[in-house]
């Protein structure tokens, strides 16, 4: 039983460590898509 508890501690660490992993990649492609749509449509306004 005493061993178990670190255990425990241990995956929900590791579980917030990779919530906040992808937290942050999902933040970083969300940042570039909004780029991408605005240099899109600024091309867009030029072009016509």
């Amino acid at each position: 039983m005493k061993t178990n508890i670190p255990n425990e501690l241990e995956k929900e660490r590791m579980a917030e460590r990779i919530l906040v992993w992808f937290l942050q990649i999902g933040n970083a492609v969300h940042q570039n898509k909004c780029r991408i749509y605005i240099f899109a449509v600024r091309k867009w306004f030029v072009v016509s």
